[in-house]
């Protein structure tokens, strides 16, 4: 690719699923699940256990990653799940 290009991308923040679910919508509750969670990278963890423990708070998500937004989270409104399948 042109190095000029490169130097002009500009990277825009889009919501993933885990963000998508956190975000409130007027008379909707929204169910997250979390699949193969077990095979997730500890760095992936790290976030996770933040969003999870803001969930359990009331509190707030901050979005690092998008110039610090936060996403009010309603445990409420908002479940958590996930599916662990062992290999016996």
């Amino acid at each position: 690719m042109d190095p000029e290009v490169l130097t002009n991308m500009e990277y825009v923040f889009a919501d993933g699923k885990v963000t998508s679910g956190l975000r409130q919508e007027e008379g909707k509750t929204k169910v997250v699940v979390l699949d193969e969670i077990n095979a997730a990278s500890p760095n992936i963890l790290i976030r996770l256990h933040e969003v999870l423990d803001a969930l359990e708070r009331n509190g707030k998500v901050v979005l690092s990653e998008d110039a610090s937004e936060s996403i009010d989270v309603d445990k409420g409104k908002t479940k958590v799940g996930s599916f662990y399948e062992s290999s016996r």
